[in-house]
């Protein structure tokens, strides 16, 4: 539990200097919408660097590359981002 929250707070840390966030237009977005975007981004950022700890079994970072992937994929096919950055809350427990 702990350690979701400390994730989640490097999370909201890191919200405005994430650099390898999912494209996608925001031009056209609510501002809800769009700071669930920037969450997800940034989480997603913390998430590739967990994926390439090489400290943790390989089938640990199997799934946990699974996950990231399936939310990029859902934030680049249009999925509303609050629903995906809620997914990742949800996977913060197993991640």
């Amino acid at each position: 539990m702990v350690r979701a929250l400390v994730v989640f707070m490097a999370g909201v840390a890191l919200l405005a200097c994430s650099e390898e966030g999912v494209s996608v237009d925001i031009s056209n977005i609510s501002d809800e919408a769009r700071t669930c975007l920037l969450a997800a981004n940034s989480m997603i950022d913390i998430a590739r660097e967990v994926v390439n700890d090489s400290n943790s079994r390989p089938e640990r970072r199997e799934s946990r590359r699974v996950l990231m992937e399936d939310w990029v994929a859902r934030l680049e096919i249009g999925e509303d981002p609050c629903s995906v950055y809620d997914a990742i809350g949800s996977s913060s427990t197993t991640f």
